[in-house]
């Protein structure tokens, strides 16, 4: 099913209180005896239902009201009367009605009514601040101007028509019911308060559990507990795993996304058709010609907070590391070739840079500085390769950091986070000027919700039918934009020991402000959602490569912690095996052959077949890295485990293979080593184990080589298979 979009209320019992008792005094008060026979709480009868289902006016039911009493009745009396059934307009329910027309939701009316009864809910006196009834509604379905009341079942197809909504869309709220059944006898979910019941909290609690307990019962099997749920919904986060400070673009129906990848070489970029799945399609660089770089020199150093745009035909994408600079480089397909890496400024202790070019060609760059603050924006060269300028600061905040342009009619925000990795929320900033006074706004916070510094990411838009999409938002890049665009938000969670995660949220704007997620509290703020629909429903599951049969170009999940040295690994000297010519080291964390990749989801398990000459000092096998690393291998002597740099002997052997494993349970952060000398019984090597994130990355798994002595040695790995399990 789809997300609840639209929501219909009925009006007396419901946004009104009502007071039937009242109601039936006023009428005997003007001269009807016996009222109590002729009105209703729900279903008015005789003239009363007529006038109600428009199969007469109120100058007839005047006319036929003063047959009944036995005399001529005003017009002001059939208003006083009628009007008995007002007890009170609660204000929380109008609060409510807003609410809901500002979290995106398509909020109507649906009443069996009358005129009577409308010539007050439409005038000014209605909530005593101005505003009449239809300020509430984005549209009002009246039983005498449909010329049907409920519970028939053609009003509420009526209202479909008119809302352009499914059935499985749509939320109706009655007192009534016989009401309520009729509409979810055509398939709409339903909400039946008492009359004059709070049903405020009740429906934020519902509208949360429709996106779980009413979603269908068939999941695809291959489905995690997290990503594409298989039936046209996902579960954050949706990507489980460490890219941190994810940035997004899309161009025309495909999305692109970089992260920070650290001293870990490369850059990974990844493209997906609905921000849920992704895949990986190339990697940016391979290698920083800097001091440092050939050795394990640089760990929490590397690529921190990307950005990448499209502009002028090409993709760009720059970032800074902390001790050479600022960076980019360009593509005129995100699939590469990249171009080289372009230094725009060789300096220090800059970072989370991003790039902006206006309407009037004029080309700008915005960035933080190392420790997070302040928000400092340059003008840039049109080709991007450099800064004109020393910057102008236009924003100091509270770990202010992760810049991000965009611009919207007529505005240029700053998409910042602030208050740290594990702590922060996201904060948006706006202007007329790109050089300031902003406005500022927190737009998403932890809230009530289990998920931490949900900020630091990008907001993009859904493509138009015009850019092939089904939705009906213009493209991210425009300068004009409306208030029924299809916006998401991308941030991460910090989580033990993965890392950095990604979430998505629903987005959409309000008064030119965007809101993100959900405001649960009704605080003003937007707060995180665990499942929602899909922003393309149709799409196939898929996850970044894991496995790899080393069979052909080496997969793209692979990243290096130092510059790769080629003349030292190879996919061609032996057929279907990855080659190591081991380095001398005297550490897991030091060798200068150490080839991994994130590890994803809640549990894992990857397994890998080793081929190696137990020559001496030979240290090589499978890693689990943290903040510490270790492995599992063969050494000279045999099996062996290195934690931390501790070498311990499992087994005295002299194998001609052996297949090494290791599961991987994030939830728990417990993780086993196992190996075995025939592929089909595995001993578990040691205790389980725990391991946290280090030098701002989350746990990886990978494989090794290296050599205690200067003797020559070679390792040989025929395969690497990784599966996600959770």
């Amino acid at each position: 099913m789809g997300k609840i979009r639209n929501i219909s209320f009925d009006l007396g019992g419901v946004v009104i209180a009502l007071s039937y008792e009242q109601a039936v005094r006023r009428f005997e008060e003007i001269g009807l005896r016996n009222a109590r026979s002729h009105l209703d709480a729900f279903h008015q009868k005789g003239i009363f239902g007529q006038l109600e289902e428009g199969a007469i006016g109120p100058e007839e039911f005047r006319v036929e009201l003063g047959k009944l009493i036995g005399r001529e009745v005003s017009m002001e009396e059939c208003f006083y009367a009628w009007h008995g059934y007002v007890e009170a307009v609660p204000k929380r329910n109008l609060d409510m009605l807003l609410w809901l027309r500002e979290q995106g939701y398509r909020v109507s009316l649906l009443s069996n009514t009358n005129p009577f009864m409308m010539q007050w809910a439409e005038s000014s006196d209605f909530d005593g601040e101005g505003h009449a009834l239809s300020y509430y509604f984005d549209r009002m379905y009246l039983s005498y101007q449909c010329k049907v009341m409920k519970p028939s079942p053609e009003i509420f197809r009526l209202m479909l028509e008119g809302e352009q909504a499914r059935p499985e869309e749509t939320l109706f709220v009655d007192d009534g019911q016989k009401n309520v059944e009729a509409a979810a006898s055509l398939g709409i979910h339903t909400l039946c308060p008492q009359n004059n019941e709070d049903w405020t909290g009740m429906l934020k609690k519902l509208l949360l559990l429709l996106m779980v307990i009413l979603l269908p019962l068939t999941v695809s099997a291959q489905t995690l507990e997290w990503g594409d749920q298989g039936n046209g919904t996902y579960k954050n986060p949706v990507l489980n795993a460490d890219y941190s400070d994810p940035d997004v673009i899309r161009v025309g129906t495909k999305y692109y996304m970089v992260a920070s990848d650290f001293h870990w070489t490369g850059m990974q970029v990844l493209e997906s058709s609905d921000l849920v799945n992704w895949q990986l399609i190339s990697q940016v660089y391979r290698r920083f010609d800097y001091p440092g770089w050939d050795s394990n020199a640089h760990y929490a150093g590397g690529s921190w907070a990307p950005a990448i745009r499209y502009h002028d035909g090409k993709y760009w994408i720059y970032f800074c590391t902390p001790d050479e600079g600022l960076f980019m480089t360009t593509a005129t397909d995100p699939q590469g070739p990249w171009e080289p890496l372009h230094c725009v400024k060789r300096i220090a202790k800059w970072e989370d840079p991003c790039p902006f070019w206006d309407d009037n060609g004029n080309a700008y760059l915005g960035r933080s500085r190392h420790g997070a603050g302040p928000i400092i924006i340059h003008k840039m060269s049109a080709d991007g390769r450099q800064l004109l300028d020393d910057g102008v600061t236009v924003y100091t905040g509270p770990v202010a950091e992760g810049t991000k342009f965009l611009k919207r009619n007529g505005y240029y925000y700053l998409i910042i986070p602030e208050g740290g990795v594990g702590t922060g929320w996201q904060t948006v900033l706006r202007s007329r000027n790109i050089y300031g006074p902003y406005e500022k706004k927190v737009v998403l916070e932890q809230g009530s919700t289990d998920i931490n510094g949900p900020h630091q990411g990008a907001l993009v838009a859904s493509p138009s039918p015009s850019e092939g999409g089904e939705k009906f938002p213009p493209s991210p890049g425009s300068s004009e934009g409306g208030e029924n665009e299809e916006w998401w938000f991308l941030h991460f969670q910090e989580t033990s020991p993965n890392g950095r995660v990604v979430h998505l949220q629903p987005a959409r704007w309000k008064d030119d402000w965007p809101l993100m997620g959900v405001d649960i509290d009704g605080n003003g703020i937007g707060e995180p959602v665990s499942v929602w629909t899909k922003p393309l429903p149709n799409t196939a599951l898929s996850l970044p490569a894991t496995s790899d049969d080393f069979n052909g170009p080496l997969g793209l999940q692979w990243q290096w912690c130092h510059n790769p040295v080629d003349d030292h690994w190879s996919m061609t000297e032996h057929k279907g095996f990855l080659t190591l010519h081991l380095l001398q080291a005297d550490s897991l964390k030091q060798c200068r052959s150490l080839l991994t990749q994130k590890v994803m989801g809640y549990e894992g398990e990857a397994t890998l077949l080793l081929e190696a000459s137990q020559t001496a000092g030979l240290r090589t096998g499978l890693a689990l890295t943290g903040k510490f690393f270790y492995g599992i291998g063969l050494s000279d002597e045999g099996v062996y485990t290195e934690e931390g740099g501790r070498y311990t002997l499992l087994r005295r052997c002299k194998p001609k293979r052996v297949w090494l494993r290791v599961t991987i349970d994030s939830r728990y952060n417990q993780h086993q080593f196992q190996y075995s000398l025939d592929g089909k019984r595995y001993e578990a090597a040691g205790s389980a184990f725990t391991l946290r994130p280090g030098y701002w990355k989350g746990i990886r798994v990978g494989l090794y080589g290296y050599t205690t002595t200067d003797t020559p040695a070679t390792a040989c790995f025929d395969y690497f298979k990784y599966d996600v399990k959770r």
